[in-house]
């Protein structure tokens, strides 16, 4: 035998509630001894009406206990479109609406299927209430509401928005936000000013949007975007690094795709084929005459502005372009300009590029070391300091013979028996002194690397035993010890190499 029991209980399983489902349950069981009990409620059960269910449950053991909640009803009632017509006369249709906005709140019964089809309705039903000159988009997130209107063809009406804004003259952050929403509005591209800059915003509605959306003044955070579009054809442009000569040195193609408006002029961006040097390249709808050119290139106002993302998961060797004109630029005084096939249009600023300097070291870095040994790895996002300054130091003596090695860390075993010589050791007590030791193969990696230097000599200027404490206790049992030097006073470890073979020439 099944058993059901109906509550119309609309509010939360109250205790008296509960006594009450319980009574019935007691009931069923003594007059019908049934096999299922069914508890059909027209609510969702909270976690802690959960755990009062499990221990009814557990209480009749013998009888298998479920419940039907709100989720089951809905689905029920909604499959019989004859009883819903027959119960709600006229009233069906808005009935119906309201029954489609109110299933949102129940559980998807039918999975994915279910979420397709209530997003449908809700969209259906939200641009019935758009008003007929204009189109919209819902969403909604987690902390926030969005709707986005646009105009049909033909509706000319414009919103105003009218604000203020304080930037504290002292205030670097400010002074930032400042210039990047004037560079935003005038040449187009994002930017958000926090509410602690805002002093006051309005928006002014067409009259027939404000009904829909009341007026709101206040301050808030403020984001602005400016229009995008895809470019038609993307216009392809170089970065070039040239030395004082006029020599081209180094060169990096920008394929330019995007096009920013703004109210003096617009911006376009464009990326390298690695997408990780990202490039913003203003443009004045209208210049002054002496600064008009008769190439075609007139709107050029030479405002470039570089981001190098980071370079981690991409190949060295695909970096190398960008890395090379850095380096062209900071450290051998090259001069960078804008070209278009083989014309050069307009020169840049090279302090631009200072900022990338350790980033394109690194890049060059790893590209020559992989090179060297045949291999084609992305760079780890995992690089550390340490790590950069090994395998550059490896390089260095790879290809030179020779290189520095800051925070150096070298091991020796000193056996059980020659602990206390060790420590009779004039650089145990002296002051630091220079000391040289012979390695009959160096071996040191990084960023999944394992580079041998062979049999070098590595010279520590004042070093000093790092791990003192550690050997006299070794000393004090008569116990073996890997005693670790170091140089202090910010002395640097120079490592030579002792092998017979040439050094790797860079090409």
């Amino acid at each position: 035998m099944r058993v059901y029991e109906v509550k119309s209980f609309t509010g939360r399983m109250t205790g008296s509630r509960r006594s009450q489902t319980k009574k019935s349950l007691a009931n069923a069981v003594r007059r019908h001894s049934p096999s299922e009990w069914f508890l059909i409620v027209p609510l969702e059960f909270s976690p802690a009406e959960i755990v009062w269910w499990e221990s009814l449950e557990a209480q009749y053991p013998d009888v298998r206990l479920d419940r039907r909640c709100i989720d089951w009803l809905d689905d029920q009632f909604n499959q019989d479109e004859g009883l819903r017509r027959f119960l709600e006369g006229e009233e069906y249709q808005v009935s119906q609406r309201l029954a489609e906005l109110s299933m949102e709140q129940a559980g998807m019964v039918n999975g994915i299927p279910d979420l397709f089809r209530r997003q449908r309705i809700l969209h259906t039903r939200a641009s019935e209430l758009a008003p007929r000159r204009w189109d919209w988009k819902i969403s909604v997130g987690e902390n926030y509401e969005r709707v986005e209107v646009t105009p049909r063809p033909g509706n000319d009406a414009t919103f105003t928005v009218r604000g203020k804004f304080a930037f504290t003259a002292d205030d670097t952050a400010a002074a930032a936000v400042q210039q990047s929403w004037l560079d935003a509005v005038a040449f187009g591209g994002s930017v958000t000013v926090e509410e602690r800059f805002v002093e006051d915003v309005t928006v002014v509605l067409p009259e027939d949007l404000q009904a829909l959306f009341p007026p709101d003044s206040g301050p808030g955070t403020v984001q602005f975007s400016s229009p995008q579009a895809e470019l038609a054809t993307p216009v392809l442009l170089h970065l070039v690094a040239e030395d004082s000569n006029g020599n081209q040195v180094s060169r990096l193609p920008i394929s330019f795709t995007t096009h920013l408006a703004g109210s003096m002029g617009a911006t376009i961006v464009g990326t390298d084929v690695s997408r990780t040097v990202t490039a913003h390249l203003q443009m004045s709808y209208q210049m002054p005459p002496a600064e008009r050119v008769d190439d075609g290139w007139q709107a050029l106002v030479g405002q470039l502005k570089l981001g190098w993302a980071s370079p981690a998961g991409q190949l060295p060797s695909t970096l190398r372009p960008m890395a090379e004109i850095v380096k062209a630029c900071v450290v051998d005084g090259a001069s960078l300009h804008v070209w278009s096939g083989r014309q050069r249009l307009v020169h840049l600023p090279t302090p631009m590029m200072a900022d990338l300097a350790n980033v394109a070291d690194l890049v060059l870095l790893l590209d020559d070391l992989q090179e060297h040994l045949g291999l084609t790895e992305p760079i780890p996002d995992d690089l550390t300091e340490v790590d950069a300054l090994t395998l550059a130091m490896a390089w260095s003596v790879l290809s030179t013979g020779q290189g520095s090695w800051p925070n150096a860390v070298l091991e020796r075993t000193v056996t059980a028996d020659g602990v206390i010589a060790f420590m009779e050791h004039p650089l145990w007590s002296a002051e630091p002194g220079e000391l040289v030791l012979t390695q009959p193969s160096l071996v040191v990696g990084g960023a999944g690397m394992q580079l041998d230097l062979g049999p070098v000599e590595v010279r520590f200027p004042r070093v000093v035993v790092e791990n003192r404490a550690e050997v006299e206790a070794a000393g004090r049992i008569g116990a073996s010890v890997v005693v670790r030097f170091v140089s202090s006073d910010g002395a640097t470890p120079v490592v030579r190499s002792l092998s017979a073979d040439p050094p790797v020439r860079p090409a």
